[in-house]
């Protein structure tokens, strides 16, 4: 029996001793992530298929790292899960609704040349449905998107071609803007902020005018740099307010292809703004040592 108390002695006391010890821990703050690699993650993450509970959790974390940039990527990721193939959009023509002056901005997204320069019919096709929606809104702005694909005509763009098409069949040239750099969806998206912003300033509203397999990514590349572009350089907001599809398929083109692209380009336009904000930083920097 003595032995048995001695025993418990010993382990109350050994108790007691861990006890203190635990409660001088003090508890341990990991330090918070950089707001640029949070959001890599959570555009990789839903990209590869994770479900929402993960995007939740990063976004979470996002807003404990950077609050302004939590909310702005919060409300990219809802456009985004919202823009999937059953995106809401018409046919052939624009909803009833839409800003009736030059406020409005008619996006139409080029299509690969013929190897000779010339436009395979599915751009045709964008184009046919593109006046259709310049007719219903007469004061809009007309941008055509998309470089030079062909690889036997080097002198002209899908941008060009467009234009021209738009033009011969009656649009009026004032209302023709043309980005002829681009060479993928996200690059249409970039280089069309840029124009809009720096040449087009009144506008605040787009309707994207795309075959129907397209519109989803189209869409979402361009809502995403138009708040981007927002957020950080301070300009009004342009949206995505309608899409307008030539109805076309596309051979094996289905959820998983659309994400994937979607998946692309968000990282292409991600990519893109953190060099933007580099150089700003890095100019910043040597005009202060200069002074």
């Amino acid at each position: 029996m003595k032995r048995l108390t001695a025993v418990l002695s010993v382990c109350a006391a050994a108790m007691l001793c861990l006890t203190g010890c635990m409660q001088k821990i003090e508890p341990v703050s990991l330090p918070l992530r950089a707001a640029d690699d949070i959001i890599y993650d959570t555009v990789r993450s839903y990209g590869d298929g994770a479900d929402r509970t993960q995007t939740d959790y990063l976004l979470g974390e996002l807003k404990a790292a950077d609050s302004s940039c939590g909310e702005l990527w919060s409300g990219i990721m809802d456009y985004w899960k919202a823009a999937d193939m059953t995106m809401p959009h018409t046919t052939a023509r624009l909803p009833e609704g839409l800003p009736e002056d030059e406020t409005l901005c008619i996006i139409v997204l080029g299509y690969q040349l013929n190897p000779d320069g010339s436009m395979q019919p599915e751009l045709v096709g964008r184009l046919r449905t593109a006046l259709t929606c310049a007719k219903q809104y007469p004061e809009a702005m007309v941008l055509c998107t998309g470089g030079g694909t062909a690889y036997l005509n080097r002198s002209t763009s899908e941008a060009q071609q467009m234009g021209k098409w738009l033009t011969a069949h009656g649009l009026d040239e004032r209302r023709l803007i043309l980005e002829d750099q681009s060479l993928t969806t996200a690059e249409n998206a970039r280089f069309s902020a840029e124009i809009l912003y720096r040449e087009q300033p009144q506008i605040t509203s787009a309707a994207i005018v795309t075959s129907t397999y397209h519109i989803p990514w189209g869409a979402l590349m361009f809502e995403t740099e138009f708040r981007l572009c927002s957020a950080e350089g301070g300009v009004p907001e342009i949206h995505v307010d309608a899409c307008c599809a030539y109805e076309c398929s596309r051979e094996g083109f289905g959820d998983a292809e659309n994400l994937s692209c979607q998946t692309a380009g968000m990282l292409y336009l991600l990519s893109e703004h953190e060099t933007a904000e580099a150089d700003e930083a890095a100019s910043v920097q040597k005009t202060r040592s200069l002074q």
